[in-house]
């Protein structure tokens, strides 16, 4: 006599998908497998409100983003110098980057550069790590020149490595504005924060902007014949300058990125390496590659560049920010969004 036996039924198992943030953070491994995200995130700004040369110390950012998932989970802690952020990022997947500089100050009577805005996307891995700073306009500009306005930088974290300062580590760029300058007839074009990789002269076939991420050329020219210094750019400070009175150079990204003090009352230059304001120049612009000072007396400094050669679908936004005022309420800015 035969027995059947039953068999055991089977039980199909589906993958559970968590959703965060209208489930735009869910993450995928690049063999196909889905992963949890480390935090939930689908899009933060981080914008810049003060003035000033230095960057911000870590207690203020502690204080800004207090209650957001990236600071509650450690995902966002001090980076590599003073006002730098390191976020290690949740998911892999697409990222779109949209970025501005500062714009310059105004010394009251004559305005400064606006900032450049950009946008851009790139492909990323879930814990590739990230560094960034936003942008200041500088601050207690004199009656003559003003500050200028510090580039946006965004970088992968291995550009901090033992020769990792390379163009390949670099995510964007966004120019900053130069410093208000005295008698300029107009605001000038070349004063606004540049698309290009190169930073702009300063008026007058004085100060050359810098190329290929470095700073710009000093030409030998000096504060006290009312000329700006060169502003700095990602990988080097300006060259072939003499400081004088209370003017201090700036610093590239790559050792701080601190701007420039200017000829008078050591007026601040923003913070993202925007050059030191002369007797009647204003500041030059900080970026990926520094702008060139003016001579002032009706002719201003120039703006810094920015770098979008890595991101896909790279746009130019335009210009950003107020830069008839004499203290900025709006500096650079970076808005990190997860595509998916």
């Amino acid at each position: 006599m035969s027995f059947l036996v039953p068999k055991k039924p089977q039980i199909l198992y589906a993958p559970m998908l968590a959703s965060f943030g209208g489930g735009s953070a869910r993450g995928f491994n690049p063999g196909g497998s889905q992963e949890p995200p480390l935090y939930p995130f689908t899009s933060v700004t981080f914008q810049e409100s003060l003035v000033g040369n230095t960057g911000n110390s870590w207690s203020v950012f502690q204080s800004r983003y207090a209650s957001q998932a990236f600071y509650t989970s450690g995902n966002m802690v001090v980076g590599q110098f003073n006002g730098y952020q390191k976020l290690t990022l949740p998911s892999t997947g697409v990222y779109e980057f949209e970025l501005a500089g500062a714009p310059g100050t105004s010394t009251g009577a004559y305005p400064g550069g606006y900032g450049r805005k950009l946008k851009g996307r790139m492909s990323l891995s879930q814990s590739d790590v990230i560094q960034f700073v936003t942008g200041k306009a500088g601050g207690n500009p004199s009656q003559y020149a003003a500050g200028g306005g510090g580039g946006t930088f965004v970088v992968k974290n291995s550009f901090f490595n033992s020769g990792g300062q390379t163009n390949s580590n670099i995510i964007a760029v966004a120019g900053g504005g130069a410093g208000g300058a005295y008698d300029e007839q107009a605001t000038q074009t070349r004063m606004n924060g540049a698309y290009g990789t190169s930073g702009s002269d300063g008026e007058n076939n004085t100060g050359s902007g810098g190329v290929n991420g470095d700073g710009g050329d000093g030409n030998n020219l000096s504060g006290d014949n009312g000329s700006a210094g060169p502003a700095a750019g990602i990988f080097s400070n300006g060259t072939n300058f003499t400081y004088s009175a209370q003017a201090v150079s700036p610093a590239p990204f790559a050792t701080g990125a601190i701007g420039g003090l200017g000829y008078y009352s050591a007026h601040p230059s923003g913070f993202g390496c925007s050059g030191a304001g002369g007797n009647y120049a204003g500041g030059p612009g900080g970026g990926y590659s520094g702008g060139g000072g003016g001579t002032g007396n009706g002719y201003p400094s120039g703006g810094g560049s920015s770098y979008t050669a890595n991101l896909t679908s790279p746009s130019d936004l335009g210009t950003f920010g107020d830069p008839t005022s004499t203290s900025p309420s709006q500096g650079g800015y970076l808005k990190l969004t997860f595509i998916g």
